[in-house]
């Protein structure tokens, strides 16, 4: 790993043990994942944009590492599927996503495509049930209230 992405996710680790926020990484994860199965052309410019705004930004222009990845997350998830991305708060109310986002919204970005599920961004650190509700509905296609109380990772299990 060369010295500024050591120095990026170090940045990231106290921004996150500060804040107690939740880690974003996961989830542009598996946004990449997802590009490079489908182009290596498209993920080899997400790359790019990852060195570029992530990298450089946190290590050379001081940006907010938490902020920075949900950013990056956003523009993953367009990438992915046009749409339109929201903020819910954790009574389930949603609105448009603005930066900052609040530390106890949950992101999600809603494809223009309706068979195409929705694809959670960030989560708070202790998403409520409403937002655990929002995911497993949107993202899974399925909302169980038992589960929505007991899950701990709702981004998980993404089909």
């Amino acid at each position: 790993m060369d010295p500024d992405t050591q120095a990026a996710d170090r940045r990231l680790e106290e921004a996150l043990a500060a804040t107690g926020a939740r880690d974003p990484r996961p989830a542009c994860r598996e946004a990449l994942r997802e590009i490079r199965r489908r182009s290596e052309d498209e993920y080899a410019e997400a790359v790019g944009e990852y060195r570029e705004s992530v990298i450089r930004g946190i290590t050379q222009e001081d940006a907010d590492p938490v902020l920075t990845w949900i950013e990056f997350g956003v523009r993953l998830a367009g990438r992915l599927a046009p749409g339109k991305t929201l903020a819910v708060d954790g009574d389930g109310r949603a609105r448009d996503y603005s930066r900052p986002p609040a530390g106890s919204e949950l992101i999600v970005h809603l494809p223009n495509d309706r068979g195409i599920r929705a694809i959670p961004v960030a989560l708070p650190s202790v998403p409520t049930l409403a937002q655990r509700a929002t995911v497993q509905l949107l993202a899974h296609g399925r909302v169980k209230l038992s589960e929505a109380m007991e899950d701990e990772s709702p981004m998980q299990e993404r089909t």
